[in-house]
């Protein structure tokens, strides 16, 4: 029944609540080549790993940069620190790419969340 791509496939993150993060995929085709991502887009979604039939707990919309110069192959996704500072946990991840031409392809991998011990919760 597989297809020899593993379903989470995305590298796995590790964050600590409270704290902003920069992320960034490099997009490539299957033969390993830069892919020009300019006209697409791309949404980060995160779910609770125990808990994915509840939904997303945060929706956002990635940007198609020029991280080197190389073209817009990169997208980054910007996290502040409002956004993670009152959750933890194990969750995952999912980036749903929609290209110009209306094609959609979606991939996921593990997000961590470890709770900030500077962070007193009442």
């Amino acid at each position: 029944m597989g297809c020899g791509i593993p379903i989470l496939s995305l590298p796995e993150i590790n964050i600590i609540s409270g704290d902003s993060a920069d992320i960034s995929w490099t997009i490539q085709d299957n033969k390993g080549a830069l892919t020009d991502i300019q006209f697409s887009t791309c949404t980060f979604s995160m779910a609770y790993y125990s808990g994915r039939e509840d939904g997303a707990v945060l929706v956002k919309e990635c940007t198609a940069t020029d991280m080197e110069g190389k073209g817009y192959n990169t997208f980054v996704l910007g996290l502040t620190s409002e956004e993670t500072l009152d959750i933890n946990g194990i969750f995952i991840y999912q980036l749903t790419i929609t290209q110009l031409n209306g094609k959609v392809k979606s991939k996921q991998g593990v997000l961590n969340i470890y709770r900030n011990m500077n962070l007193i919760t009442l």
